[in-house]
């Protein structure tokens, strides 16, 4: 197994772990990212449900609830950005780079769109373990890329075929 495919699978599996462990940025989203999801799953139909719960996600930084929808928003898209990337970097080398970091971007945006009384320091294993994973992902992309290029490079064949006639000499000149 090359060491590209092994940084791979190691980044997928942090990011599909990161997803269930607790993110821990508020009493909204103490839980996991996969716990938030589920919260606006089941709320999704029930506008009173998802008006409390918009308001709940608002209420310690004093936003209203279009910026709470969009943190809320930011979370669930995580979940999926996570799994998929996760998914991805188990099947193929380098599948998760591109939708683990965006996810953990997603992610670290929620505090700052929160205001200056949250402090990323403070969140939870699943948003460090997350990161890893996204790290890791991009650098097993890096080497993959690298090692293409020298394989190419490498693997260059060229055919001669032995057994064909030897080509006819060219006609000579015509006489002056």
């Amino acid at each position: 197994m090359k060491g590209t495919r092994l940084l791979s699978i190691v980044g997928g599996l942090l990011l599909i772990i990161a997803a269930f462990l607790p993110y821990g940025f508020s009493t909204w989203a103490s839980g996991s990212t996969f716990q938030v999801t589920m919260d606006f799953l089941n709320r999704i139909s029930d506008q009173d449900s998802m008006l409390n719960l918009l308001q709940q996600v608002g209420q310690q930084a004093g936003l209203s609830n279009t910026l709470s929808a969009i943190m809320l928003g930011f979370v669930v898209v995580t979940f999926f950005l996570l799994l998929v990337g996760g998914i991805l970097a188990l099947v193929k080398t380098g599948g998760g780079s591109i939708a683990g970091p965006v996810g953990m971007v997603l992610l670290t945006v929620v505090p700052i769109i929160a205001g200056p009384g949250s402090a990323i320091t403070s969140l939870g294993i699943g948003y460090w373990i997350g990161w890893v994973g996204a790290i890791i992902c991009v650098i097993g992309t890096a080497g993959k890329s690298k090692l293409e290029g020298i394989n190419l490079f490498v693997n260059q064949n060229q055919n001669v075929n032995v057994q064909s006639p030897a080509p006819a000499s060219p006609p000579p000149p015509p006489p002056t």
